[in-house]
């Protein structure tokens, strides 16, 4: 069993958890973020996801290219804001890595706490509804 879940706050955040980066976990975790991608880029809506992580969690040599993978494949036309809360410096090494690899990581806010990635997500939803560039 995958160590992987995704909920919808009522504001509209998607909380992305994974307590580990298993192969089961990162497949799960890639199927439902790829539909994510997918709906909200139909949809033209803004997808705002907060992504955290046990404080265990190390990143994986299966892990490590599917999220490079899955970051590349971004819509370009997609309005997207991701906070990903930092547990641990392996987790902040790893995605250092992820977003050297991908050509524009502009989306992704590293924060220390939920409390800033709340702050940093509704900030750009601010802008998103304003019309200004998220880029």
């Amino acid at each position: 069993m995958s160590s992987f879940s995704i909920e919808e706050r009522p504001d509209g955040i998607h909380v992305i958890y994974l307590a580990d980066f298993r192969r089961d976990t990162t497949d799960e975790w890639v199927a439902a973020s790829r539909e994510l991608l997918a709906l909200y880029n139909v949809n033209g809506q803004h997808l705002r996801i907060l992504a955290k992580m046990a404080k265990t969690a190390m990143p994986t040599p299966y892990g490590m290219p599917k999220a490079i993978q899955l970051a590349s494949e971004r819509p370009r036309s997609l309005a997207l804001s991701m906070a990903v809360i930092i547990p641990n410096n392996f987790i902040l090494t790893g995605l250092r890595f992820i977003l050297n690899q991908v050509r524009d990581s502009h989306y992704v806010e590293m924060c220390d706490t939920e409390e800033k990635a709340i702050q940093w997500l509704d900030e750009r939803h601010r802008q998103y509804l304003s019309g200004q560039s998220l880029s």
